[in-house]
């Protein structure tokens, strides 16, 4: 959940974070730097002798309530700090939440890639599975009407815990949500804001170009419907890059989190480059 002045509509993309945003929410502070990025102060050109890592996504990887130190972009330059060291290491979160993988792609081109990162990381999916009516991001008029109501509920309840709580919980939703996108379809009529192939496409045409300008690419999938999972790994075969699975690592940290809630948990990861033997 966030202020609605941390968000400005744009043509095209839809939505972008606000730059130079600064402020509170639910005790969460979140900061934009003048380039649109949740973090401190980058360079557009990356300063010599410095290791640059992109993280590409929605609210996963923006970290909605979750305060900007304990992001995974914000730990992963810590560790990565640390293994690389001494070589500078720079993490930037380009993470926008209620991104689909339509939005990502553009914002990669456009407003990502010129920053010239060494590595990319990419976990986007839960949004464009979601399935409403008059929400589809084959619509040129990118999803008007939504955007139109969530920024009123916003504005309107944006204080209330319990429409925090609400938004928080899309992500429970997609669990529950059938894992055919045909089924989705037949249901009420509605169709997932991204359809499969599209979705497909859009990982397979980011993935693409970073193989053209050799940099590599980390596939993460992490709450994603079963259909969508599979498209995200095939993409990720078709184009040798890296794909990991989140799933068993989440699960691992809940349950030892759960036995003990002082431990700090690192579980592995289940970590494959498809086209590696």
């Amino acid at each position: 959940m966030m202020f609605p002045k941390a968000i400005r509509n744009v043509p095209h993309l839809g939505w972008v974070l606000s730059p130079g945003f600064d402020g509170v929410v639910e005790g969460v502070r979140y900061r934009i730097n003048s380039l649109g990025f949740r973090g401190p102060e980058i360079r557009r050109t990356k300063p010599k002798g410095t290791f640059r890592v992109l993280c590409l996504g929605d609210s996963v990887t923006y970290g909605v309530m979750v305060h900007e130190e304990r992001t995974y972009c914000s730990v992963l330059e810590k560790r990565l700090g640390r293994m690389l060291a001494p070589q500078t290491v720079e993490v930037i979160n380009a993470g926008v939440p209620g991104y689909s993988s339509v939005q990502v792609s553009l914002h990669f081109s456009q407003d990502c890639l010129p920053l010239d990162p060494d590595l990319v990381t990419l976990c986007v999916g839960v949004n464009d599975a979601f399935t409403i009516p008059n929400l589809c991001d084959d619509d040129k008029n990118l999803y008007v009407p939504w955007r139109r109501f969530i920024r009123k509920a916003r504005k309107t309840l944006g204080h209330s815990r319990l429409f925090t709580l609400l938004d928080s919980g899309i992500i429970w939703l997609i669990k529950r949500r059938p894992t055919s996108v045909n089924d989705a379809r037949s249901s009420q009529g509605m169709k997932p804001r991204v359809d499969l192939q599209s979705y497909y496409d859009n990982l397979l045409s980011i993935a693409q170009t970073c193989r053209r300008r050799g940099i590599p690419l980390l596939l993460f999938s992490f709450s994603l419907p079963d259909d969508y999972s599979r498209a995200m790994q095939r993409a990720a075969q078709n184009s040798k890059a890296y794909y990991i699975d989140l799933e068993p690592a989440f699960e691992h940290a809940a349950k030892t989190l759960a036995n003990n809630p002082t431990t700090d948990a690192q579980p592995d990861v289940a970590f494959e480059r498809p086209h590696a033997a």
